[in-house]
């Protein structure tokens, strides 16, 4: 069972980060529920949503910075090593 964030529609997003990274870098038609139209511009989408007659909607472009891991470097100390003899 999907764990819900939270309800609101303006969290759908939240709701959904896992279906969403399908469509990285793409512009996507969805309500409450589900996907409903994507495309790689919105011009596109909205000829898309036109033919499909898709009437109740919300427009979001998915940015693939959502989707991109966090690079973390870490300090190093280097110390010389000198060999007895």
């Amino acid at each position: 069972m999907k764990k819900i964030i939270n309800s609101s529609i303006h969290n759908w997003v939240n709701n959904n980060r896992d279906l969403l990274s399908l469509y990285s870098g793409k512009w996507v038609a969805h309500d409450e529920i589900a996907v409903l139209a994507d495309a790689e511009t919105g011009a596109e989408l909205m000829r898309i949503i036109e033919e499909k007659n898709i009437t109740d909607y919300i427009l979001l472009y998915v940015q693939p910075s959502w989707f991109s891991k966090t690079i973390r470097f870490l300090k190093l100390k280097v110390f010389p090593i000198s060999k007895s003899c």
